[in-house]
């Protein structure tokens, strides 16, 4: 890039702002938690996720969802990493009713794959990745 070149985002942000990406980390534990406990209960995590980001939005601040569990945030510059550290860990404790107990035990869902091998899948959790 020379220096006569503007570096500049899709959405020309202020420098005040931060974008993130928050997703589940595992998307497989997602379609597995979905064949074992149900498509209802599933939505029931998405609605749940839906309502914390939009929670913790303040002022200027937006979400955009490129998926239903994949979201695009913008945040406030000195936000942005208290902001994702709350979501995962609120998401962490809120999920916890959403499994039987020995499972949560466990630490993961044991399924059969595609191939019929039985499989570890962990607890759902959510991922931020800063982008800009």
């Amino acid at each position: 890039m020379s220096k006569k070149e503007k570096r500049t985002t899709p959405v020309d942000l202020p420098k005040e702002y931060r974008v993130v990406v928050m997703h589940f980390a595992k998307h497989k534990s997602y379609r597995v938690y979905c064949k074992k406990y149900g498509t209802k209960k599933g939505e029931e995590i998405i609605s749940l996720l839906h309502d914390l980001i939009s929670s913790r939005l303040q002022n200027q601040e937006f979400v955009f969802w490129l998926d239903p569990d994949t979201a695009l945030l913008t945040l406030e510059k000195e936000r942005y990493r208290s902001v994702c550290e709350e979501l995962e860990l609120s998401f962490s404790e809120k999920i916890i009713p959403f499994y039987l107990p020995e499972d949560l035990e466990r630490g993961y869902i044991k399924a059969e794959n595609k191939h019929g091998e039985t499989k570890r899948y962990p607890i759902i959790e959510l991922a931020s990745e800063r982008i800009y």
